[in-house]
């Protein structure tokens, strides 16, 4: 049997430093982007919930996912179902991958952690990884597992891409995918991280519905595989995550976390519309879905819309943004204590009230591939140029300031004075008794830091 080449849906998870999580509710950035934020609160429709079976390297049940986990098998069968990680042929370790794919679909509404697409849903594990990389005929029986008719899956989500076939093991796999089809179960997988016009597989067999990653604005991520076989994308990039015992945010980025934001979008479509073929099913995001750049982009709540369900839509639509970045406080100490890891400190010049300080996720050991684009792209990742000024106001304490020039996955340091705040927005909202200098700078990840915009009182201030 061959093993994984190349595991290459899974880009990067780091956590957040302790305190209190800002990205438990309606408005995840990955449920802002699929316009799915209604799904948060949206209950389980009185016939209940359809289950996602999550195959990948086991899911644990020390993170928020409570309830909407139900069930968890391994392969070979009565082996150890928690979360033993994986590893590839090259070496990368794949830590709790699973648990943070089945986070994103389910974890709950809380007070701690991130909030999932959809945590009325439940969520079925079968693990095919121990540690190691899988197998074509471990697929096999994993598939098989998940589609038995005692479990009421309605999705297969696989967030594993790369995957190394023989001609038999593919006509088997192929075949077991059209059996699960048959047996009304969609198989949703991740398109792939190599950034080529090429899906890996599974997600390239017929009958999978495969799923490329975004950034925010909808435009296909550089690192997404793509080409005229990719159904649909959406978010991918700095997805909320649910780990550490769900007191703990993770950031991840990959067509890994990308995947199980549609497989919860589906099976909440096909409960309240059991009628929905997996075929029909599919048709609806599809036909539902923005098209950005030549591609089909996920909306979750034009779906609803146009399959008679708005009212789901609007009962569920005031949902606040959630950011995924943690809240420390200000001091020396707290933020030494908090920020250590990520090399990070919170300054301050004069003795004051604390104040809310957010601090990027330190890195830990989590899913993760270098990824180098094909020779000549353009997406290739360039030195930031430095931000402009939008507006800065400052009234009653408050210094309000915004900034345009930051993509995806840049890092916004604002500097106001001697006061150093970092976010992963455009935007700084704080309290200071007086300012004189604000000095904002772009890190984009491996490729380096913008020049500085530099702001003055009484100068570009409004």
């Amino acid at each position: 049997m061959r093993r994984l080449s190349a595991v290459v849906a899974m880009m990067a998870a780091s956590l957040a430093a302790p305190g209190a999580a800002l990205a438990d509710g309606a408005g995840s950035p990955q449920a802002i982007a699929a316009r799915a934020e209604f799904l948060s609160s949206t209950p389980a429709p009185p016939g209940g919930a359809g289950a996602v079976c999550v195959i990948d390297s086991g899911v644990d049940t020390d993170t928020d996912l409570g309830p909407a986990l139900v069930e968890r098998g391994s392969v070979p069968p009565g082996g150890p179902v928690g979360d033993l990680g994986a590893r590839s042929d090259t070496g990368i370790t794949l830590a709790k991958h699973g648990t943070y794919v089945a986070g994103v679909i389910a974890s709950q509404v809380d007070g701690v952690g991130a909030s999932g697409i959809w945590p009325a849903s439940r969520v079925l594990s079968s693990r095919i990884f121990d540690g190691r990389a899988g197998a074509p005929a471990d697929y096999l029986l994993a598939i098989g597992w998940c589609q038995e008719s005692v479990r009421q899956t309605k999705v297969i989500n696989i967030s594993i891409a790369g995957l190394a076939l023989t001609a038999i093991e593919s006509n088997q796999l192929r075949a077991r995918i059209s059996q699960a089809r048959a047996n009304g179960i969609n198989v949703v997988a991740a398109a792939g991280n190599s950034g080529i016009d090429d899906l890996a597989f599974p997600a390239a067999f017929p009958g999978v519905f495969a799923v490329g990653a975004t950034d925010g604005n909808g435009v296909l991520a550089p690192f997404s595989n793509r080409g005229p076989e990719l159904d649909i994308a959406t978010f991918g990039t700095d997805v909320c995550l649910t780990t550490a015992s769900g007191h703990r945010i993770g950031v991840g980025t990959g067509t890994s976390y990308a995947a199980p934001v549609v497989s919860a979008a589906l099976n909440a479509l096909r409960s309240y519309k059991p009628e929905l073929t997996p075929d029909a099913a599919e048709q609806a995001l599809i036909s539902s879905a923005r098209i950005v750049n030549g591609v089909r982009v996920l909306d979750v709540a034009q779906t609803f819309i146009d399959q008679g369900l708005g009212a789901l839509v609007a009962a569920g639509a005031n949902a606040d943004a959630a950011p995924c970045e943690a809240v420390v406080t200000g001091s020396s100490a707290g933020a030494g204590a908090g920020g250590a890891a990520g090399g990070v400190t919170a300054v301050r010049d004069e003795p004051a009230e604390p104040e809310l300080v957010l601090v990027p996720s330190p890195p830990v050991a989590a899913p993760m591939v270098s990824v180098a684009l094909p020779d000549g792209d353009e997406r290739t990742a360039d030195v930031p140029d430095r931000p402009a000024l939008k507006h800065i106001t400052f009234r009653r304490g408050r210094l309000r300031v915004a900034i345009s020039g930051r993509r995806t996955g840049d890092v916004v340091t604002f500097t106001v004075d001697r006061r150093r705040f970092v976010r992963r927005a455009s935007r700084l909202d704080v309290r200071v008794r007086r300012w004189r200098t604000v000095t904002v700078r772009l890190r984009r990840p491996d490729a380096g830091t913008s020049p500085a915009l530099v702001i003055r009182r009484g100068h570009e201030f409004s």
